[in-house]
Formats: C-alpha cells, structure tokens, sequence
C-alpha cells in the first residue's frame, strides 16, 4: 500500500509502508561477483518494476542488522537523491552498523588465514566494477560551443542526466557493498547458520536502485 506525498509533483518521492521480509537465500564469493556483473547499476532508476520487492529486500537488511522495518520512502529525481545522500551521517546510512559486522568477518578471515583468498576476491570485484561504474561505448562529453577540459576518453555514465558524476557515487556505493559482502561471504562457512547481512542491499542495487538510508523516519531509495 503507498501513499502519495502532496508535494510528490515538486520532490518525486512516495511513502510506502512497510512491506514484508523477502528471504534471500546465501551466494559464496563466486557468485556475488557474477551478480555485480549483471547488475544494470541504475539503468532502472524511476522504472522499477517491483517496489514492494525492493522493499521487502531493505526490509530483509534492516532486520539483519538488527532494525525495525521502517517506511519506506521512493525517489525518482537524481537531485534530490543528491541532496539526501549529502545529508546523511554514519547512523542514517547504518554504516557504523555495517562496520561492525564488517570487522568481525575481517577477524575470522585472518584467524583463519584466508586474507588471500579474500584480496583475490576483491581484486575481481575492482576489475568488473571499473568497467560497471565507466562503461565502455557510451557517447563522449563535448557539448557544442564548450570547450572540453576533461580527460580523453572520458565518458557520460548516464547520457540523459547532467549529473553524471552522481551515478558514479550511486555505483560507487553498490560496489561497496558488494565488497562488505565478499569480506563475509570468504567466511560464511564459519559465521553460520547467521546469514550475510549484505546481501539483501546488494539485490537493491543490482535490481537498479539506491538504498540510500533514514531522513525524516523514513528510510529514503532512489
């Protein structure tokens, strides 16, 4: 069920109450990084097709780290996106709570003296989330009459938006997150039956979406 904002013609954005849980069943590191290469990385923003599922899979990552299932709320407009992302601190966006989590997977990679396996891991991931955050045959950056100082080679992540280097921070953050879910997938063996915390978020944003965090009791996507 959602709710329309009044002011949603000004600021994009719906309040969705909160929706149920969606189980997310556990990936080893193999295949998290087969999901960051499928990931339309934002491609699908304002066009999901399944809100409550996106819902449903932030609600699934709020309860592993231990939260209440908040509403939801929807942004469809980059520049509020922007303007909520700058605003939030290490409590909205949960990422003390992610740092907790992350630290003890990182104290049983190196009881288990599995740091290499899981630097293989993540040099993977920074070699497909290069390509992922600057994808290859997108139109150059040379408007008419301006003349362009940006590097040779540089290319428009989404041509249809002015703020590309946004999306670059929106990719930026799912690559994070998939990182988070490789330090815990290394050991997952070992955290189990607890199930990796990161990954419900990691499905947000494969499905094309940013789970950005609380503003104003509400935990904001884009």
């Amino acid at each position: 069920m959602r709710k329309r904002c009044r002011t949603a013609a000004l600021l994009s954005w719906d309040i969705v109450l909160p929706a149920n849980t969606i189980e997310v069943p556990e990936l080893s590191s193999g295949e998290i990084l087969e999901l960051v290469d499928s990931a339309p990385w934002f491609s699908g923003v304002g066009r999901c097709g399944d809100r409550r599922a996106c819902g449903g899979l932030v609600a699934e990552y709020l309860k592993r780290c231990g939260l209440p299932q908040p509403d939801f709320r929807w942004i469809d407009d980059w520049d509020e996106a922007g303007r909520v992302a700058r605003n939030l601190d290490a409590e909205r966006a949960l990422w003390t709570e992610e740092q907790a989590h992350r630290d003890r997977a990182l104290d049983q990679v190196r009881a288990l003296g599995r740091d290499a396996q899981l630097q293989d891991s993540l040099h993977e991931l920074s070699i497909i989330g290069y390509e992922k955050v600057r994808p290859p045959g997108y139109e150059k950056v040379r408007p008419p009459g301006y003349e362009d100082v940006r590097p040779e080679g540089y290319e428009k992540f989404r041509p249809e938006m002015e703020d590309e280097e946004l999306a670059r921070v929106a990719a930026g953050a799912g690559l994070w997150t998939a990182s988070l879910s490789l330090v815990w997938a290394t050991v997952g063996d070992v955290l189990a039956p607890e199930p990796n915390p990161f990954l419900p978020k990691l499905e947000v944003f494969r499905m094309g979406n940013w789970p950005l965090g609380f503003e104003q009791g509400s935990f904001a996507i884009f």
